[in-house]
């Protein structure tokens, strides 16, 4: 940060952060577990009426699970 604040210099590429890169490309599949994303999405409950033609009408599912009604 103190080298670059506004962190304009993409340091992804660079070889000398593939390390970190891997780790915290770990950290993300660990923690989002994508094998659970079709349950995470089959999970939340289906809308009495059917707004749309989207099973969950209004309704968001974040990755950690949680349920987010959109309704205005």
């Amino acid at each position: 940060m103190e080298n670059d604040p506004r962190e304009w210099n993409n340091l992804a590429s660079n070889p000398d952060y593939a390390k970190i890169k891997f780790e915290l490309k770990q950290r993300v599949i660990e923690f989002w577990q994508p094998e659970k994303q079709i349950e995470r999405y089959l999970s939340p409950p289906m809308m009495k009426r059917k707004k749309h033609f989207y099973y969950y009408s209004n309704q968001f599912v974040l990755s950690d699970g949680t349920i987010v009604d959109g309704r205005p």
